[in-house]
């Protein structure tokens, strides 16, 4: 069926079709002219490149090069912030002799953040340069590989001086709280706008070395009450063994029998629960390297006290030989840990 319109209404549909038309291209020049050339759409550009794992489009809208210069800097300057132990002298010394890694940290730092933009994991290497510190060094110093980011908190922007900061707001699960990274945003150019640096990646680096120290506190003072009890009860074992041998010797049977229940009875039993009880305290980062030397100390000490119990009831040159040389590496551990331990003090 044909429609036919009056003079009047083909002139009403006229009119509203140039509105269409202008309506479409004035809605077409505020996004080409305007809305691409925001820091907010900036930032849709950048959460879609990290979706869609688009290294090319990440690196128009984020100077990947300026980031990680100004990052391994606040890294190592975060780092000293968070240790009180440092006098200026020893500051400055840190400083000149930092720089000599500055190169390979910022190299690692810039592998990190492109492999996870490609694959969207931390801690790949991408193989194409020689990098001289390890990814996973570079992830736990910053604690990169512990942030869940949560949303844009703000966007401030400066048109006049053609700079934007953006209030990024992550959750760190070391520090179990969050923080707001300050990305600061400039207008190149050609228009479009690229972040350039995170102004507070420094204070965000001292507040994780922060927590660290208050976890390793924490956990140096739960361990240290354990080994203390535990010492105390090994004290008293080992009096009882030499009292035992002072009533009698060796060559006597009733004393080696004496001896060896001492050993299952008393000690065996107490590395062993010293050994579950340590396992049981939650080591943090900072003191997993210190955990893993005192698992293998009551490991030592747990096979030397069963070997030397074994000793006492076949007096066999090689099981004696053998309780020794666990004896011995159990001493080398102790050692090793002793001067951890003593360190680790240091960063409390």
């Amino acid at each position: 069926m044909a429609l036919n319109f009056s003079r009047q209404g083909r002139l009403r549909l006229i009119i509203a079709a140039v509105i269409v038309a202008l309506g479409v291209a004035s809605g077409g020049y505020w996004y080409f002219g305007h809305y691409t050339k925001t820091p907010a759409y900036s930032l849709r550009m950048i959460q879609e490149a990290i979706q869609a794992h688009d290294q090319k489009q990440f690196e128009r809208y984020v100077d990947v090069d300026s980031i990680v210069d100004n990052a391994s800097d606040a890294l190592l300057e975060g780092m000293m912030d968070a240790d009180h132990s440092l006098s200026e002298d020893a500051r400055a010394t840190i400083s000149g002799f930092a720089a000599m890694f500055r190169e390979p940290l910022r190299a690692s730092f810039k592998n990190v953040i492109i492999e996870y933009v490609r694959t969207g994991e931390w801690g790949g290497q991408s193989g194409e340069d020689s990098i001289a510190i390890d990814s996973n060094v570079i992830l736990t110093r910053t604690g990169l590989k512990s942030v869940d980011f949560r949303r844009i908190d703000s966007l401030e922007q400066d048109e006049e001086a053609g700079t934007a900061t953006i209030g990024l707001r992550v959750y760190q699960e070391e520090v179990d709280g969050e923080f707001v990274l300050k990305a600061q945003m400039i207008r190149t150019a050609s228009g479009l706008w690229q972040v350039k640096e995170i102004t507070n990646f420094r204070d965000f680096i001292t507040l994780i070395m922060k927590a660290r120290q208050t976890q390793l506190k924490t956990y140096l003072e739960a361990t240290d009450a354990i080994l203390a009890r535990h010492e105390a009860n090994v004290k008293s074992a080992d009096r009882k063994l030499v009292e035992t041998l002072h009533r009698g010797n060796l060559g006597d049977t009733a004393t080696r029998q004496a001896m060896k229940k001492i050993v299952q009875e008393e000690i065996l039993p107490d590395w062993k629960q010293r050994e579950e009880e340590l396992d049981a305290v939650p080591a943090p980062q900072a003191a997993q390297v210190l955990q893993r030397l005192q698992r293998r100390i009551c490991e030592a000490r747990i096979r030397y006290a069963e070997a030397y119990a074994e000793w006492l009831d076949t007096k066999s040159a090689a099981t004696i030989h053998q309780a020794n040389e666990l004896l011995k590496e159990a001493t080398t551990l102790e050692n090793e840990a002793a001067i951890l331990r003593r360190l680790q003090e240091k960063q409390k």
